[in-house]
């Protein structure tokens, strides 16, 4: 009877064991079903089509529990909803993703999706919400690592861009400038031209075109080394920028156009800024018709994929248009929404805010180090005190082994009287510190 019952139990823990492996072997294959898909998506360059493939891969993440694949099916489906100008649904799916980011294995996930919310409201022009997110990312990432990440430049530069806008160019040059030493430090090439370009449009703005064209090359370098022609064709669209403020517009044209050719159908942003360069080139060069065509191509596109942001060069080049093309009237009505937008976008009430958000998120930062070291100075002092303790007691015993065996000694060496007359002592002493003991409790 005993026998049968251990064979029973037996042949029980091997069908456990059985079950256990075969789930095991499964778990493993259907997550390397997902890692193949994802990298499959990866190399889809048609959105829509990606983001089938990227539903498909979340669902099987889902089913499987797996939330690094859950994590990185979202997080890239909202990458491709920014291709297409989809800001809600960008914002809405970077939103999904933050739970499986706080389960996922990699520790700048949540930051990852708070700047992506971030930038969906910068491409919209709400410079404060991207700020609040932008924050909210890097105080995140502290909490998590200290390693840099893609993310750590990512936020420097979105940081560098709202204040550029603002108009708040030293502000704006520091963050690109911390950009460009994380990137740099972490050996990230993407994140490194984002840097370049990012310093290349400061020194735009400040008039320098030299420095501007050398920072515009270097994006331009990496992205033929990357094979990036979303790199590229910005390049090419900030050189001919360049180009233009020289003076140069016939220079410029071939260079912008090239912008165009090589982002149109694909990388939206890059080609409606290279069109709004040509239509300034024409225009300097007095072909009304082709400034024209340029024109209302950019502006078109801005209309259609809201770019809030770039409505300001929209209008800036309508009202010239109109007025170098003897429609006064039409000139100022533009001249009218260029002072609205600039007023709601870069009014001085936003940078206020957007420095406030700074200042706080700074002063957290400090109170939250000040915190951590009176938490590491405890820490020293208890491990001090139990050092000191730990010293005394060595101290003590040794002590104690030298005077006992002196007293040994010594006890050896006494007539009955003395030893009897110590006993009474001792007794007596003891019961003082007893005593003592008892009054101080």
């Amino acid at each position: 009877m005993n026998i049968a019952r251990f064979l029973f139990m037996c042949v029980l823990v091997v069908c456990l064991a059985s079950k256990h492996c075969g789930n095991s072997a499964f778990a493993q294959n259907d997550t390397a079903s997902i890692r193949r898909l994802l990298a499959t998506a990866e190399h889809v360059l048609n959105p829509d089509s990606a983001i089938l493939l990227y539903d498909s891969a979340f669902k099987k993440s889902q089913s499987a529990n797996y939330a690094d694949g859950a994590f990185r099916a979202l997080i890239t489906k909202g990458i491709k909803y920014y291709e297409k100008q989809d800001y809600e649904q960008y914002r809405n799916v970077s939103s999904d993703a933050i739970p499986w980011a706080g389960k996922c294995s990699e520790p700048d996930a949540v930051a990852w999706c708070l700047i992506n919310i971030g930038e969906a409201w910068l491409s919209e022009g709400d410079y404060i919400t991207a700020s609040e997110y932008y924050y909210k990312a890097l105080d995140d990432l502290n909490k998590r690592t200290k390693e840099i990440t893609h993310t750590t430049v990512n936020i420097y530069n979105s940081l560098g861009w709202v204040n550029m806008r603002l108009g708040q160019y030293s502000r704006a040059l520091a963050y690109h400038r911390m950009a460009l030493q994380a990137a740099a430090a972490a050996a990230l090439p993407y994140q490194l031209a984002l840097s370049y370009e990012s310093i290349g449009q400061y020194h735009l703005k400040m008039h320098h075109p030299d420095s501007a064209t050398y920072y515009f090359d270097k994006e331009l370098e990496v992205g033929k080394q990357m094979g990036k022609i979303d790199l590229q064709a910005t390049a090419y669209a900030r050189l001919g920028q360049v180009l233009i403020w020289a003076g140069k517009y016939k220079e410029a044209v071939p260079v912008l156009t090239k912008s165009v050719d090589m982002a149109q159908n694909r990388f939206q942003l890059p080609a409606v800024d290279a069109a709004f360069a040509l239509a300034e080139a024409y225009r300097h060069l007095h072909q009304m018709a082709d400034a024209k065509k340029w024109l209302y191509r950019a502006y078109t596109e801005t209309r259609a994929h809201h770019y809030r942001d770039r409505y300001e060069i929209a209008y800036r080049q309508m009202a010239a248009f109109y007025k170098e093309s003897g429609l006064p009237e039409e000139a100022l009505r533009y001249n009218d929404s260029l002072i609205l937008i600039k007023d709601s976008l870069t009014g001085a009430d936003n940078a206020r805010t957007i420095n406030h958000l700074e200042v706080r998120y700074k002063t957290a930062e400090k109170d939250r180090a000040l915190a951590e070291n009176n938490l590491l100075i405890e820490k020293q002092n208890s491990s001090l005190a139990r050092k000191n303790l730990m010293v005394w007691a060595v101290c003590a015993g040794i002590c104690l082994l030298f005077t006992g065996d002196l007293l040994i000694r010594m006890w050896l060496n006494l007539s009955l009287e003395s030893k009897f007359g110590y006993v009474v002592w001792f007794s007596f002493i003891c019961f003082l510190v007893f005593a003592s003991a008892s009054s101080t409790r």
